[in-house]
């Protein structure tokens, strides 16, 4: 079979090149059959792989008679750094899809930009001059995963100064920390320059020949191919073997895109192109790409977003502090009388309570010392015939004493005391009342701020827009950071153009 088709390992139907699924049963492409090797079956998905593949592209699970015993370690999505990446990069970062955007002006990056996220996010024009020239990241929730695209200069954009086309490669490399799972290459379908094969060059030469591993080169105006009645794959004959080179090193992953299609073809295009970055993750054992540079790059990243979440934290216990200030100083305004009555009220009735149970304690003490005094005061008249003048003059005290106690001057009747509770009970209550309607303002309060909070962009996010606009210090700390790590990096940056 011809390389410009694929078999399909569902229904064996020959489908064309820049498919990505069978025509007859929907099966998703899984790389080319055209060199007739075996197959063998995946023990772990029964997905059926080609004999040159030493490791299924459906679950990532070694083939056996491969030399492999066993996995590697490595989940599909899972390892460091990938669209899994949990527990490394945090879970702001886990649900990512990072792509970045390719090609020269008029290529239609932005356009194709805006098909990924399903919006009119980037400028795009179809006239000669550069709408991008600064890096744009834009994102998108779509397909469940938060889509991040990241629009650069043109490669081949000879106006702008080398300074700023480095701090814009430095920018573009913190907007994608901590790397990005895809390098799209967008490409008109006009002839394919020896300056644009000169600075895809240069930018491999910088970033490593590794990005291939996560290169998909997209032709723009797919609509020219459709009305001449062409295909991708009619177009990929025409190519230059420079470009043909390319493709090979990229494992021949292209797409197709009409950016003026109608919403279903625009949203099944881009369904293909995230599969194709699902299996190039398969490939690389889930994870997004790196370097040195990416490296040191999230570390700048991870430490400004540190800074971020934690004067977060700090305004966040400000602000809650201060609305329960407000409650309470509010309410103290408005019932602050009635809770200085309750208060007395309870003072009072603790004071009477008091003083009732002295009285009753006293008066009990009194009785059995009145007793034991006659006691005395008898013992002595049979002893002496008369008892002694003191004794008598104590009797007489404790009688009067006695006497002033039964009268009940001084003591709240029990009545007056039980009328007091009754109303001091009222008071309570509605206390309880104003207390929980109090409790349900500070709450309210509390949820709008948590509301404002959440509202708020992640952490991360809010980073990586302080480097595109170019705020605060994060840029020159990404600087500062990337050329700290030897003058051979640096100068290859100054190589790229």
């Amino acid at each position: 079979m011809a390389s410009n088709y694929w078999c399909c390992n569902g229904c064996t139907h020959s489908n064309e090149h820049g498919r990505r699924k069978c025509v007859q049963c929907g099966t998703t492409k899984n790389g080319y059959s055209g060199g007739g090797g075996d197959t063998w079956r995946c023990s772990q998905c029964t997905f059926i792989n080609e004999g040159q593949r030493s490791k299924c592209s459906a679950c990532g699970a070694y083939n056996g008679g491969h030399g492999h015993g066993q996995d590697d370690g490595h989940s599909p999505r899972g390892g460091r750094g990938g669209r899994g990446g949990r527990g490394r990069y945090g879970r702001e970062i886990d649900n990512e899809v990072r792509i970045v955007l390719l090609g020269k002006t008029g290529s239609g990056k932005s356009a194709t930009g805006n098909t990924i996220l399903n919006g009119e996010l980037f400028a795009s024009t179809t006239s000669g001059s550069s709408i991008t020239s600064r890096c744009t990241s834009r994102q998108a929730q779509r397909f469940g995963k938060e889509i991040q695209v990241v629009d650069t200069p043109g490669i081949f954009d000879t106006n702008l100064p080398n300074d700023v086309v480095q701090k814009e490669i430095v920018k573009c490399i913190g907007m994608t920390s901590p790397g990005p799972h895809c390098f799209l290459l967008v490409l008109g379908l006009t002839r394919f320059t020896q300056e644009e094969e000169e600075s895809i060059d240069h930018f491999v030469n910088y970033f490593g020949r590794r990005v291939f591993s996560y290169f998909i080169v997209l032709f723009t105006r797919k609509d020219d191919l459709d009305h001449h009645g062409k295909t991708l794959d009619d177009h990929l004959r025409t190519v230059p073997t420079s470009l043909k080179k390319i493709l090979g090193q990229c494992d021949h992953r292209c797409i197709a895109f009409n950016n003026r299609a109608p919403s279903p073809a625009r949203h099944d295009q881009v369904e293909d192109l995230l599969e194709m970055i699902d299996e190039i993750l398969r490939q690389n054992h889930g994870e997004c790409y790196t370097n040195d540079m990416y490296s040191e790059a999230e570390k700048v990243m991870k430490q400004r977003q540190y800074q971020i979440e934690k004067k977060r934290e700090r305004e966040r216990e400000r602000e809650r502090k201060e609305i329960e200030r407000e409650v309470e100083q509010k309410y103290r305004g408005q019932y602050g009388s009635h809770y200085k009555s309750q208060s007395a009220l309870e003072q009072r009735v603790a004071e009477l309570e008091s003083m009732r149970d002295h009285y009753a304690h006293r008066s009990t003490a009194l009785e059995r010392e009145v007793r034991e005094l006659e006691d005395e005061i008898d013992y002595e008249k049979r002893k002496y015939g008369s008892p002694s003048s003191k004794l008598v003059a104590k009797l007489r005290n404790l009688e009067d004493e006695r006497t002033q106690l039964s009268s009940g001057r001084g003591a709240a009747s029990e009545r007056e005391i039980e009328d007091l509770r009754h109303e001091l009970k009222r008071m309570q209550k509605q206390s309880k009342k104003m207390n929980k309607e109090k409790d349900r303002i500070y709450q309210e309060r509390l949820e709008q701020l948590d509301h404002k909070y959440n509202q708020l962009q992640n952490a991360r996010t809010e980073v990586r827009t302080e480097v595109e606009s170019g705020s605060g210090n994060v840029g020159e700390a990404l600087l500062g950071g990337i050329m700290s790590i030897g003058k051979l990096i640096w100068k290859g940056i100054q190589m790229l153009f």
